[in-house]
């Protein structure tokens, strides 16, 4: 709740939430979520045959998905984790939250994802079976089956 609180207290308001909120997180979740979506659009602009009429938007998405990818591969990608996790944002190291969510399995629906994290990914998966995909690894301090 205090997040919805600390939200409505700035007025949702993008920069104040950046400047003044405690909890400012990259996650994989989101990030995968937004670079799948542009990829959506960029498909189905051109499957529209709209790619003439919105080249530069198509364009600058394009441009936009390849730097979260980037990102996502490159800052979010945990190794000792085998799944992508957060980062703390506020830390001043930007340090990795070091806790094996759900959450960092989802960049595998990103079709643009290398295969090197793909097949890590799906190994880590396979590592979690036995269930439902939990929202932290079985076995794992806070992993709770109830």
């Amino acid at each position: 709740m205090s997040l919805v609180r600390n939200g409505r207290d700035l007025g949702w308001d993008d920069e104040k939430l950046m400047e003044k909120s405690e909890f400012l997180m990259a996650c994989p979740l989101i990030n995968s979520l937004l670079c799948r979506a542009i990829g959506d659009f960029v498909w189905l602009v051109e499957k529209l045959g709209l790619g003439q009429e919105f080249e530069a938007e198509r364009t600058q998405q394009i441009k936009w998905q390849q730097t979260l990818l980037s990102a996502i591969e490159n800052r979010l990608w945990n190794e000792e984790m085998q799944c992508f996790t957060a980062i703390d944002l506020r830390s001043a190291t930007l340090k990795q939250v070091q806790i094996p969510t759900c959450c960092g399995l989802i960049p595998l629906f990103v079709p643009e994802l290398q295969n090197q994290f793909v097949e890590k990914l799906v190994k880590t998966a396979q590592d979690w079976t036995g269930r439902m995909i939990a929202s932290v690894r079985p076995g794992y301090e806070s992993f709770d089956p109830d």
